[in-house]
């Protein structure tokens, strides 16, 4: 009778533990939660713009101003140099006379034929060399002419300097005015005029 008993009990705990294995093996799986696809953040779009370059500015003084009042108003700039040839006009002068008898002479000669602004050069270099004048056309050929008149052959020479002229180079948004050059200290009546401009580079590629 034990026995029985104990037979029935195994089978009952034996029935009980499959009944349980087999709901929790029913029970339905869940779906994972939503999630919201990632979205990757608009680039900020920085407004287009172009180089703008003001000048020409005397010297380095009214270059660094300039520059200072353009940073104080949150504009940096770079500065720009370039060398350029001016032309001084034509110079009318006597060469190769080599003694310093011969030249006072000709000096004299040439004073009393009405040229009166006639002078000897100093200096090795233009040894022997009587200037009659720099003149700009028609000054220079009828300067030639008078000099050509009273005896002498005349040379006639273009005379050219170097010129050094400082810009700077801004970045300026597209469709933006610069600042005025006047509100930058610079005075209105600047000769030759300070005025804005493209950038060479700009400007040759357009």
């Amino acid at each position: 009778m034990r026995f029985v008993v104990f037979v029935l009990v195994i089978a009952n705990v034996g029935f009980f533990g499959w009944s349980y294995w087999q709901g929790a093996q029913a029970q339905p799986v869940q779906p994972p939660a939503a999630v919201a696809p990632l979205q990757l953040a608009t680039a900020r779009t920085m407004p287009a713009t172009q180089c703008r370059s003001l000048g020409p500015l005397h010297d380095s003084e009214q270059a660094l101003a300039v520059s200072a009042a353009l940073t104080a108003r949150g504009v940096g700039s770079l500065v720009r140099q370039i060398d350029r040839k001016v032309t001084e006009g034509n110079w009318v002068y006597i060469d190769g006379i080599k003694s310093v008898a011969e030249r006072q002479r000709a000096l004299q000669k040439l004073r009393r034929a009405g040229l009166r602004d006639v002078a000897e050069m100093p200096g090795a270099q233009y040894a022997g060399r009587i200037s009659a004048g720099i003149f700009v056309d028609p000054g220079a050929a009828e300067r030639a002419a008078q000099v050509r008149s009273a005896g002498f052959q005349p040379v006639v020479e273009e005379r050219q300097h170097t010129l050094t002229e400082r810009w700077l180079n801004v970045e300026w948004n597209v469709g933006a005015t610069p600042v005025a050059p006047a509100d930058l200290g610079i005075a209105e009546s600047a000769d030759p005029p300070v005025s804005w401009a493209d950038c060479p580079a700009v400007a040759a590629s357009g």
